[in-house]
């Protein structure tokens, strides 16, 4: 059984030891999955609320922060990739459940521990859509992989929110964050191409915040996780209102805008959105 940290944090390296260890101890776990999930997209679209609300399932281990597709990439076996995952959720949980000021937690749930590993996965959506811009081979090699079938799921958020989230967060002038938007956008547009039947669960960010009950049910039945009513009450009863609108927060140069809607209109799943 993988649990927290009841300190929920690391006093020095022999808590990274005893961290580790408790990973490779769950090894035997691993025959029991029957499902990866695999989140791909763009940054600032709300992955680590969705995957944090995933991961309190009781059946379920959705990593925080750990880049799959990278260790997919540097050749690391199934067992490996699965104990990566479980140390970046022992990570995080070693924290609170907290990231860039905001509490993921979900009081009552199976965060840092679970009944049974059914389904295991990773919620960093932006870096995978890169990496697969980057090398269109990877999403094949994740499932021979892991072995079991792959499910991704894709959330999209509108375009002008995410563009300013990037060229704040990452202190790059629009233009510049543009060509980072437009990688991930090529990185989602491969997802999709290549998905088999049955692999994909496309929504918008906005989507979810308006029915959250409604949209983590259909992710549990794309994992096909049972939909516990008391994990299902907990998790939407965290998510806030409304999402913030960073768009409001820039000035937008005319032949940026036009640039960005020329973008849009290139790709199906940003399809409706507008400034």
């Amino acid at each position: 059984m993988f649990r927290r940290n009841p300190d929920n944090r690391f006093i020095g390296p022999l808590d990274r030891w005893r961290a580790a260890r408790h990973a490779r101890a769950c090894a035997a776990d691993f025959a029991q999955v029957e499902v990866y999930c695999q989140f791909i997209g763009f940054p600032y679209s709300g992955h680590t609320l969705i995957g944090s609300l995933l991961n309190s399932h009781p059946d379920v281990v959705i990593a925080h922060e750990a880049d799959a597709l990278a260790r997919v990439a540097a050749g690391a076996t199934r067992d490996q990739l699965f104990e990566s995952l479980l140390r970046a959720e022992w990570h995080f949980a070693a924290g609170g459940f907290h990231w860039w000021g905001y509490d993921y937690s979900v009081p009552g749930q199976w965060q840092g521990r679970y009944r049974r590993l059914r389904a295991i996965g990773d919620k960093k959506g932006g870096r995978s859509a890169r990496r697969l811009d980057q090398d269109p081979g990877l999403l094949e090699r994740l499932r021979e992989r892991v072995a079991v079938p792959v499910r991704l799921i894709i959330n999209t958020r509108n375009p002008w929110d995410n563009l300013a989230r990037i060229a704040r967060r990452k202190r790059l002038p629009l233009d510049s964050a543009l060509e980072w938007y437009a990688s991930f956008a090529r990185g989602v547009a491969l997802a999709m191409e290549q998905a088999e039947p049955g692999e994909v669960l496309l929504f918008e960010h906005e989507q979810f915040i308006a029915e959250p009950s409604v949209w983590l049910e259909r992710m549990a039945v794309h994992l096909g996780l049972v939909v516990e009513p008391d994990w299902l009450e907990a998790a939407a009863s965290r998510v806030f209102a409304s999402p913030r609108q960073a768009r409001q927060e820039l000035d937008w140069e005319p032949a940026l805008e036009q640039r960005l809607r020329e973008l849009i209109a290139g790709y199906p799943f940003l399809a409706g959105y507008d400034r």
